[in-house]
């Protein structure tokens, strides 16, 4: 339904400007689109001095006004958008007498709490026209601007609630980009909420860097508190000091995660087992435990000799030598080589009869009995003791001189002692007389 305003003294339904006719209209509608919803408004439109064209519209705060203008009835624009006061809100068309044509204008009137969004641009009118230092209602371009400089364009503070003008809309000391970025309510105070349960309170994680849905944000084995509070460690970067040490590996080891010289380094052998803290990272020995498996037998020997660090095989004997792994690691002999020397005298062998079996001795006569000790160990004999039987002759005097056996105090088996045959001039390899 339109209705005409009313002439009166300054106030005209038509007039005459510089040989060109202005039309000023008035027509309101019953809810009968969507933009109204109001009853039968009365409009006055008045020329001003300075050649605008003021518009004065019945009003409330509980609704907003849509003026559309045109200079011919079948086709009306969109002019400008106006928040409702109570009494009379004023609208002006600006230098509108200029143009020096006819001009026709409708105003509608919504409910704020129905708005439409005129430019299209995802913003609500009403919105727009509450922050008009950001917005037209009329511009869609400015939904993509970030006035609060957060990281949120204007359509999506509008679309999440925050406050375009203010980076933090809650106060809470986090940005509302990065809390909504992490899945928290950037228009309540969570700043002390603790999202991922590690000990770390969101703001912490906000200053930290950390993700506060992410307990470990590095996955290296040492959740953010720890990182961060205890051991200052960098929560997204698994190896803080570049050592090649994981941090996770340094706080468990005892080492420092925050040095990679000396002792807490890669080159570090704290323990003093041979084996650096690489080498005991790789093999997964502990650094600071010389003997991880506890058989007695160092981390850094058993790698150098093919041992495993992590199983106890003290006992073993892996060259069949005679001598077990650890007694070789005792001795200094290797555990893989049978005769370490090279003198052909089994390192056991050598080691049961006090020999050294790091020093080739092959030639020696240690019991100075005649054979010298790689014949005895042929023989069978004792290389410590002169007299192996014990019959009163000497081992080389047996083989050499008598021919007696010198594993044998009796070589006939006349229950005479060989000894006692040759001293009382018997043949001590015959039994007879």
């Amino acid at each position: 339904m339109h209705r005409r305003i009313p002439c009166s003294a300054g106030n005209w339904p038509f007039a005459r400007h510089k040989g060109f006719w202005l039309a000023f209209a008035c027509l309101c509608t019953t809810a009968s689109g969507p933009e109204s919803n109001a009853a039968d408004l009365l409009i006055t439109a008045q020329r001003e001095s300075n050649s605008n064209l003021r518009i004065e519209i019945p009003s409330f705060t509980t609704e907003y006004h849509l003026v559309r203008a045109t200079d011919a009835l079948s086709n009306w624009g969109l002019t400008g958008l106006v928040l409702g006061v109570e009494g009379t809100q004023v609208w002006r068309d600006r230098d509108a007498l200029e143009r020096q044509q006819k001009h026709f204008y409708r105003v509608f009137s919504r409910n704020v709490l129905q708005p439409l969004d005129s430019d299209g641009d995802g913003i609500d009118d009403v919105y727009e026209l509450r922050r008009p230092q950001l917005f037209d209602p009329l511009n869609p371009s400015d939904a993509g601007g970030d006035a609060d400089g957060d990281g949120l364009s204007n359509q999506q503070e509008y679309a999440y609630g925050t406050d375009p003008e203010d980076g933090d809309s809650d106060g809470d000391g986090m940005s509302d980009r990065w809390e909504i970025d992490q899945g928290l309510d950037p228009i309540q105070d969570d700043a002390g909420g603790d999202a991922d349960g590690d000990g770390l309170g969101n703001l912490q994680e906000y200053v930290a860097g950390t993700n506060p849905r992410v307990a470990d944000s590095d996955g290296d084995g040492l959740n953010d508190f720890e990182e961060v509070e205890m051991h200052g460690t960098d929560p997204w970067y698994g190896d803080t000091d570049n050592d090649g040490l994981p941090d996770k590996w340094e706080v468990d080891m005892g080492l420092n995660p925050l040095s990679s010289s000396g002792a807490d380094g890669a080159a570090g052998d704290p323990d003093r087992d041979k084996l650096a803290n690489s080498q005991e990272y790789a093999r997964n020995t502990h650094p600071r435990r010389a003997d991880t498996d506890g058989d007695h037998m160092t981390d850094g020997w058993e790698v150098t000799y093919g041992f495993n660090p992590l199983v106890n095989d003290a006992t073993g004997d892996a060259d069949g030598d005679g001598l077990s792994n650890l007694q070789e690691m005792g001795y200094g002999t290797n555990p893989r080589t049978s005769d370490t020397d090279a003198d052909g005298m089994p390192d056991g062998w050598e080691a049961q009869y006090g020999l050294n079996p790091l020093r080739s001795n092959a030639a020696d006569d240690k019991d100075a009995d005649g054979l010298k000790n790689l014949k005895e160990l042929e023989l069978g004999t004792n290389p410590a003791k002169m007299d192996t039987d014990g019959d009163g002759l000497g081992d080389g005097e047996e083989t050499d001189t008598h021919g007696t056996d010198p594993l044998s105090a009796d070589t006939d088996g006349d229950g005479l002692p060989d000894g006692w045959e040759v001293a009382h001039s018997f043949a001590p390899r015959s039994d007879g007389g």
